[in-house]
């Protein structure tokens, strides 16, 4: 189903770029060396050696207000290093990785159920509602007016946080993006919905580069390598299985 001509201005008007980024995409490696984000609080994130091959899917760890999230900030742009170097390759560039980012502040658009998951992706309404019913939304999606046609206004249509989070995690399952950044993707859920989103992202996942921000464990079990925030320092850890 194609997204009609009004919801596809909406979209644009909800992502129209403020400022000018140089995507990168095509790299083997990235790695950060010495770096250092400054926050106004006082705090240093120190990153000493952070190193992402593509393919590699990588859990950060680590109990609230560490700064784990600092990572994917400084990858995607939303944040500068004060410190250090970001390395394309060996190569140091003035340029963010080309990824899908989700944070655990869901944006629920006001625009069509389809249109808010696949944010200008084309996939088969069949795929979506199949999504829907795994990820375990199946009782809300059918008590909708219609269906993936349903306005998502809020004032209208009655949706929780973990409602919400699963939409949020459904972007990331229809992304064409080979990089995907998940900070805290199981905020709100509670350990059974969890569970079937780590089964979702295994299964749908699997060829993709991702990291994973969590202070939940059980996410963490489908990365290969793994890191945790101590101290506001972050650090390489042993595989966790």
């Amino acid at each position: 189903m194609k997204t009609n001509k009004k919801n596809k201005i909406l979209l644009d008007s909800y992502f129209k770029e403020t400022t000018e980024l140089k995507y990168e995409n095509k790299f083997k490696k990235i790695t950060v060396t010495d770096g250092v984000v400054k926050y106004k609080s006082g705090i240093s994130i120190k990153i000493p050696n952070f190193m992402l091959n593509k393919g590699d899917q990588i859990s950060i760890l680590g109990s609230s207000g560490q700064g784990k999230s600092t990572i994917l900030n400084v990858l995607s742009g939303a944040s500068n290093l004060d410190e250090g170097k970001i390395l394309f390759d060996n190569k140091e560039k003035n340029s963010v990785v080309n990824a899908m980012h989700i944070t655990k502040e869901t944006a629920i658009l006001k625009i069509s159920l389809r249109d808010n998951i696949c944010l200008g992706e084309k996939i088969n309404d069949d795929a979506l509602v199949k999504y829907i019913n795994e990820i375990g939304l199946n009782e809300w999606y059918n008590s909708l007016p219609s269906g993936l046609d349903t306005i998502l206004d809020e004032r209208e249509i009655k949706m929780t946080d973990s409602d919400k989070q699963r939409i949020n995690i459904l972007r990331t399952i229809v992304s064409s993006k080979d990089i995907l950044f998940l900070d805290e993707p199981s905020h709100d859920l509670d350990v059974e919905v969890e569970k079937k989103v780590a089964e979702m992202i295994k299964k749908y996942l699997k060829k993709k580069t991702i990291i994973i921000v969590t202070h939940r464990p059980l996410l963490t079990t489908i990365c290969k390598k793994h890191f945790f925030i101590q101290e506001h320092t972050l650090l390489e850890s042993e595989p966790l299985l």
